[in-house]
């Protein structure tokens, strides 16, 4: 009982002392970070636009610096083995202390492995390298893809899908492999598509997100047969981490050149909430262990980290508020016949389903009784304000 009494009272100081949110980490580094990965709550490695690799054993408290090479995306696959990847690719086997080699000369901008022995990296020119010995022996795959591919995500052995640049020539920014990488297929974006994604990210065979420059944000529950479009919101979305079918973060800048973007979703993508950063610098890369341990980095050495899925929520401006949820109230949301705006019966409001598809417009007194069950958004019309949630139930 003595014992016991100790431990409580350590994690009582301990949890008393804990930050909520966002809280920024000492990075040592000036430069861009534009990637970042754990293996587990404790052991990481970040990168980016200079020689140095960045490493961690306890949860990014230290970070200490390694020689290594420039860097656009890495994978820590356990606390000891990890992949860097930029003009070449290159493997740790001691956690990031050191690092060799495998390949050069390659502008790789991804890469991903299911385990120590499988992996992929993908770069400019559509290319995509695959291993199946960790590294040892790469083999350049056909893919068919001209344009550049900016990230590659392996959701088990066979199951992988990248994602990239389609030049505004066809709708097929997205490609699926289902032997592992050897062939590659083409996955159609709707309505035309983005021009380009950044980032994409399964937690099972079925369940992914994929993020772009643009404001699109792009979700599947049946493996890429059918990618939904959301309803963009903020723009210049850089990475997405899915880490189960519900839970998943994104990092961007909705701002050009600065400001900080990190949006949570809890519903596999279908809609985002916006969290309180703590800094106001570009992020670039996200990386979670579960659904409360992640990390993000990006310009002036940035790393963020949250240990409670970044719970602290960012609220909007009070004029913003005023102009959204604070003059408009929806009776009843959830509805089961129809929803009504008091005040507002003679306004018309465009009305938006999940895939951000118009459906038509609706005045105040009478919105979605032609509607099918799902969830929809409406805003006034002609309004630029942040669309509002609706929920129909049968």
């Amino acid at each position: 009982m003595k014992k016991a009494g100790i431990v409580i009272s350590i994690c009582l100081t301990l949890c008393g002392t804990a930050q909520a949110g966002w809280v920024p980490q000492v990075s040592g580094v000036g430069f861009t970070l534009r990637a970042v990965s754990f293996a587990d709550s404790l052991n990481g490695i970040a990168g980016g636009d200079q020689d140095t690799l960045l490493r961690t054993p306890n949860g990014g408290t230290q970070w200490f610096k390694s020689i290594g090479p420039i860097t656009e995306a890495v994978d820590m696959v356990t606390p000891r083995i990890g992949w860097a990847a930029g003009g070449g690719i290159y493997k740790t086997t001691n956690g990031g202390v050191t690092w060799v080699e495998q390949l050069f000369g390659y502008a790789m901008t991804g890469i991903s492995f299911v385990d120590t022995l499988r992996g992929l990296a993908v770069g400019w020119s559509g290319i995509v390298l695959r291993t199946t010995n960790g590294g040892s022996m790469w083999v350049q795959e056909t893919t068919n893809v001209k344009r550049d591919l900016f990230d590659v995500c392996m959701a088990d052995s066979l199951h992988a899908w990248a994602c990239g640049y389609d030049g505004g020539v066809d709708t097929f920014s997205i490609i699926v492999s289902r032997d592992g990488g050897q062939t590659w297929t083409r996955q159609r974006i709707p309505n035309g598509g983005t021009y380009d994604l950044h980032g994409i990210s399964f937690s099972d065979t079925l369940h992914g997100l994929a993020v772009g420059g643009n404001s699109s944000i792009y979700r599947t529950d049946n493996g890429g047969a059918l990618w939904a479009e959301v309803y963009p919101g903020i723009k210049e979305k850089a990475d997405v981490v899915l880490v189960d079918s519900l839970w998943g973060w994104l990092v961007g800048s909705p701002y050009l050149p600065d400001g900080s973007l990190i949006q949570q979703t809890t519903d596999g993508g279908m809609t985002w909430i916006t969290q309180t950063p703590g800094t106001n610098q570009r992020l670039f890369g996200v990386s979670f262990v579960d659904r409360r341990n992640g990390w993000a980095v990006g310009d002036n050495g940035t790393i963020l980290h949250t240990s409670d899925g970044g719970a602290w929520v960012e609220e909007e401006p009070e004029g913003r508020r005023q102009k959204t949820e604070g003059r408009i109230t929806i009776r009843p949301n959830p509805f089961t016949d129809f929803a009504s705006i008091p005040d507002h019966a003679g306004e018309r409001f465009a009305l938006f389903d999940i895939t951000g598809r118009l459906m038509g417009f609706y005045h105040g007194d009478r919105i979605g009784g032609d509607l099918k069950a799902g969830v929809y958004f409406i805003k006034p019309e002609g309004n630029d304000d942040k669309p509002i949630r609706i929920v129909k139930v049968r």
